[in-house]
């Protein structure tokens, strides 16, 4: 699915001043130079569903179903196919030894779950990258 037929659906997002809406608005205004008119919906529960009981449609990460037992079912859910739609997700940390031994092994077992996910695909359209010390 292309950016350009969603932007045509009766959309559901978060406010402007949220980065999935600003990302989404500068992909759109590449385009032709076209504006979104969602219906605002900042708390991901109520935007969820809201889409689920069936009054727009919206475009999130795959995370955003994971409150969802059923998603398969509940929703249709389309990937959209646009190289203007790339999002930084970063995990960051105070240095090494500024950490207690307890929140140094959660910041490993963090960012070991993160890479395990994206190396075997269960984080849909992530890529691995680490910058840094």
């Amino acid at each position: 699915m292309k950016l350009q037929d969603v932007a045509a659906l009766p959309l559901l997002l978060p406010s402007g001043s949220h980065g999935l809406r600003s990302t989404l608005e500068t992909a759109v205004a590449g385009a032709r130079g076209k504006r979104l008119l969602p219906m605002e919906v900042d708390s991901l529960a109520m935007l969820m569903d809201a889409v689920r009981a069936g009054l727009g449609s919206t475009i999130q990460p795959r995370a955003a179903l994971a409150r969802f037992a059923d998603a398969e079912r509940a929703f249709e859910v389309a990937e959209i196919a646009d190289r203007r739609l790339r999002r930084l997700n970063s995990l960051c940390s105070v240095s090494d030894d500024e950490l207690s031994p307890a929140g140094l092994a959660v910041r490993v077992a963090l960012v070991e779950c993160a890479r395990t996910l994206v190396r075997d695909g269960q984080w849909s359209g992530a890529r691995w990258s680490h910058l840094g010390s």
